[in-house]
């Protein structure tokens, strides 16, 4: 039975929504308490983004979510207010923001706030009052990005009348009742659901350290001074600044990631990301922009003669820690190992995003591969967001096909959902991590109704969908590709049908399976697999490997292929060196992976494009493989059924040492493999409560071990240590 919620609430906004335009508008509600209450969990959704505030003090920054479309369902954050609140006069305060629904579909398509705290017998309804910042607006001058946000201009002139309104003693006109849109449920908000993810993270720098200033800069018809903060790594935040300066003075903010070229089909184009002014009052002041922008560096371009106390910014990171390690004695592994992570991080919002550059979309490739490396490297696994994906898979959902979300347009990318469904995508990773459990059920039974909807020609193939396109259709051999993923999506499927109980489709999953196996096994020519004569696609020779379709006995040859051919952009290349991996040679993956990663680790940034070569995004989620990689084949830790199968094989054929450390449920797994001199010692730190395996083998330690070519040994709870 689900919860009931905000049976006494209203939507609330100021009169006169405008539900096209972006709207900034402050609420306020006083309450009194003769003793401070022991819990009292206050209840919010906000379209579309909200600041919560007790007695001035910060309770919730960033807060409230997007929705996966115009008809997706919307979110409420669940907060403990009792560690706020004093005895006495107490007030709530609360900024919230709408992105205007004209080119939002994100949201409702209205703005509203919906609140309430049982405990404090608060809920939203007349009683709030509200004011519609003036200082607030849309720059008028500035290009407005795809994702759902506003580009700020706030004018510190207009604000004088609001000094202190977050506190208790707080009087003014300006503030009026709020305006009641609709009861709890009313349309177009509908009835939303408790938050599936974390609240945001974060610390506050107030004042960067690492500051350059140019004086002089022509900014279009005026000139300013402009100063440049660079951040520890590419972050998302929010930026804040604290100057001395006359009225009308400007304040210009922007990253230097704001201009986000094109790549591939879309080379040559380019899109924005938000950018700010700030108009100075005359007097001393702190402003903290409600919006974040991602970067390396914050550019703030000052009219010149404003004097600079302090900029600075506030980090917002998923509510996660990621205390995941791998480190070797490879000095590059180490640097794309830190760049995979930094990329991946700022890919981890309230959902998975490809970029945040562009934001507010996610394609099933780049989710399964961001998932994949989550499940190492944070304390939680990521999982509420790889959760997220599914059930927003399953909202878009309609006449069986699986839809994605791009910018809240809902798009069939036939291809990206095959990888998802894969034996290496999303739902495979999420199996071996979580194990079966109804969110997954649910996906994988929607996944079958998908793939039954693809239709299977005479001979044996697949017939392509709608914008079937593979890997940007980069020197793509699209038909094998395509069919390759098709035929690990039914195996996959048919295996996590099973683990649910249910194995009445098998038969259909099989059937077709048989066949179009037939079709891609006359696709073989001795040497690789290939639909088009004398053209060997290292992605659909991977999948050749990665799906089971390639026998032991063609590994050679798909070896030399996968060796010599580079085609694969960064989102599929982890595919290319996955299969090395599985075919034994993790040498030749790794001298791969040093040559394709080259020039990402080389250029200075802090994370991994979107292309090898520089070009479009330069932070994207699809571009992490290399650190589940390095995880799964070089530390050798393999998981399985929900973690009811953990096995270790470490390779040290070209690492001399690997430590590393991971979080699992029940607890830490870390440990250590080194080359002393002409010994291997292991250790490994058990602290899940869950049987380990560790499985050397000879070829991999360079070892003999007991006259054996592999030997496993049972790792016990605590600390394990040996030498061979």
């Amino acid at each position: 039975m689900s919860e009931t919620v905000f049976e006494n609430s209203k939507w609330i906004w100021a009169e006169q929504v405008d539900s096209s335009a972006d709207d900034v508008v402050i609420f306020r509600r006083p309450f009194n308490v003769d003793k401070p209450p022991k819990t009292a969990v206050a209840r919010i959704a906000a379209e579309n983004r909200y600041f919560l505030y007790l007695n001035g003090k910060e309770v919730v920054v960033g807060g409230g979510m997007l929705r996966t479309g115009r008809s997706g369902k919307g979110f409420y954050d669940e907060i403990d207010l009792s560690g706020y609140i004093e005895k006495g006069e107490n007030v709530i305060s609360v900024i919230a923001m709408f992105y205007g629904a004209a080119d939002n579909k994100l949201s409702a398509g209205k703005a509203g706030l919906l609140f309430e705290c049982p405990e404090l017998s608060v809920s939203s309804d007349s009683g709030f009052t509200v004011y519609r910042d003036r200082a607030y607006s849309a720059h008028p001058d500035y290009a407005k990005p795809k994702a759902a946000g506003i580009n700020i201009k706030y004018d510190a002139t207009l604000e004088s009348m609001l000094t202190g309104y977050q506190k208790p003693e707080f009087v003014s006109n300006l503030f009026v009742a709020a305006t009641e849109l609709g009861e709890y449920g009313a349309e177009p908000w509908g009835e939303v659901v408790k938050r599936p993810v974390p609240l945001f993270a974060g610390k506050l720098v107030e004042k960067c350290r690492k500051i350059d200033k140019r004086t002089n800069v022509l900014m279009g018809d005026r000139y300013a001074d402009e100063y440049t903060l660079t951040l520890p790594r590419a972050m998302n935040v929010y930026p804040r600044l604290s100057v001395t300066a006359n009225s009308g003075d400007r304040i210009e903010v922007k990253s230097e990631r704001y201009e986000v070229g094109g790549c591939y089909e879309d080379e040559g184009k380019s899109t924005n990301g938000f950018r700010f002014e700030y108009i100075c009052k005359a007097e001393s002041q702190t402003f903290e922009f409600p919006q974040t922008l991602y970067g390396e560096r914050l550019i703030f371009s000052i009219t010149p003669g404003v004097k600079v106390q302090a900029l600075g910014y506030r980090e917002s990171l998923y509510g996660s820690v990621d205390d995941g390690e791998l480190r070797t004695d490879d000095e590059f592994l180490g640097a794309l190992q830190e760049k995979c992570a930094d990329t991946l991080v700022g890919c981890m919002r309230e959902g998975f995003v490809d970029t945040p550059e562009r934001g507010n979309y996610v394609l099933p490739a780049a989710a399964s591969v961001g998932a994949d490396g989550a499940f190492y490297l944070f304390e939680d696994g990521g999982v509420a967001l790889a959760e997220k994906f599914m059930a927003d898979t399953l909202e878009l959902a309609e006449n069986d096909i699986l839809y994605a979300s791009v910018y809240g347009e809902r798009k069939e990318l036939p291809s990206q959902m095959l990888i998802a469904l894969s034996e290496f995508g999303i739902a495979a990773k999420y199996y071996a991590y979580v194990g079966m459990n109804e969110k997954l059920a649910a996906f994988v039974v929607a996944g079958l109704k998908y793939l039954a909807k693809w239709e299977q020609g005479e001979d044996g193939f697949i017939a392509p969908r709608t914008q079937a396109k593979c890997d940007d259709l980069f020197n793509c051999d699209e038909k094998l590709v395509l069919n390759m993923l098709y035929y690990s999506a039914l195996n996959n499927v048919c295996r996590l049908m099973e683990a649910t109980g249910d194995d009445t489709h098998s038969g259909f999953l099989d059937d077709r399976a048989q066949s179009l196996k037939a079709a891609l096994d006359a696709c073989y020519d001795g040497m690789g697999y290939s639909s088009v004569k004398g053209f060997y696609d290292d992605r659909a020779n991977a999948f050749a490997v990665l799906s089971g379709i390639a026998d032991n006995e063609e590994y050679t040859g798909l070896t030399r292929i996968l060796e010599s051919v580079a085609c694969a952009t960064p989102l599929y290349e982890g595919y290319v060196l996955e299969a090395l991996c599985v075919m034994g040679e993790g040498n030749i993956a790794l001298r791969r992976m040093k040559s394709r990663y080259h020039d990402m680790v080389e250029n200075g940034r802090s994370t991994l494009s979107e292309d090898f070569a520089g070009r479009g995004a330069k932070s994207y989620l699809g571009s992490v493989a290399p650190l589940p990689i390095m995880y799964r084949y070089f530390a050798g830790i393999n998981f399985d059924e929900g973690l009811g199968k953990i096995v270790i094989t470490p390779d040290l054929r070209s690492l001399g040492v690997i430590d590393f450390r991971l979080t699992l449920e029940g607890g830490k797994l870390s440990g250590r493999f080194a080359k002393v001199k002409d010994r291997v010692e292991v250790f490994v730190d058990n602290s899940t409560g869950k049987e380990v395996l560790l499985l050397l083998k000879s070829e991999f330690i360079g070892k003999d071990i007991d006259g054996m070519s592999e030997k496993g040994f049972k790792l016990t709870k605590g600390k394990n240590k040996f030498t061979i």
